[in-house]
């Protein structure tokens, strides 16, 4: 037995149904556009063709889903083969009008397509590139006048230490006296320079 629907019920079925094969039309004219961009690319045939099939996929799953969806929203799920016909007139309709002006201008829309992205890379990807390497190159810099300056401060350290334990061997070697003489191979030079400077 099947269930009574009102008019009112059917018409925004079939209505909805025919907004959804126009929608389907449009889809498909898309995938079209980038059918002409793949040929103008040159891209391989098996790519071309495993595009093909993935679309004609999403496109058939995505009808069935959308028009179980209609059911639901509409009528309440309640089955209506007529709404069928009138997704597929939507579709050929579609396909007839704007589908057929979409095609002869084809070759204008990735005309156009192809300003826009070369537009967005100058515009917009270009300056983020360089202000993306800029930023690199000022972190860079960063971190290595940072690493410089550990590196200066722990050379200054040791520095101070080396000097600090030369101090007190110096120190020593007078408490004890045994400086080297002025004379001897790896001081006496360092000496006479020193007491020239003085003198």
């Amino acid at each position: 037995m099947t269930q009574y629907l009102s008019q009112e019920s059917l018409a925004w079925l079939l209505w909805c149904a025919f907004l959804l094969g126009l929608l389907l039309g449009a889809v498909y004219s898309l995938f079209a556009i980038r059918r002409a961009a793949f040929l103008r690319l040159h891209i391989p045939r098996v790519v071309s063709a495993l595009f093909l099939h993935l679309e004609d996929f999403l496109l058939c799953t995505a009808a069935g889903v959308l028009l179980s969806v209609l059911y639901f929203a509409t009528v309440s799920g309640v089955l209506r083969l007529m709404a069928l016909p009138v997704l597929i007139i939507g579709l050929i309709l579609w396909r007839l009008t704007a589908g057929r002006l979409i095609a002869a201008c084809t070759d204008r829309i990735l005309h156009l397509l192809a300003a826009l992205c070369r537009w967005i890379v100058r515009r917009i990807l270009a300056p983020i590139g360089h202000a993306l390497r800029r930023a690199y190159g000022r972190l860079c810099r960063l971190v290595s006048m940072r690493r410089e300056r550990r590196f200066r401060r722990r050379l200054a350290r040791r520095a101070k230490r080396i000097t600090l334990r030369y101090r007190a061997a110096l120190l020593a070697a007078a408490e004890q006296g045994t400086l080297p003489p002025s004379e001897h191979p790896k001081f006496g030079a360092s000496v006479k320079k020193s007491n020239q400077r003085n003198e």
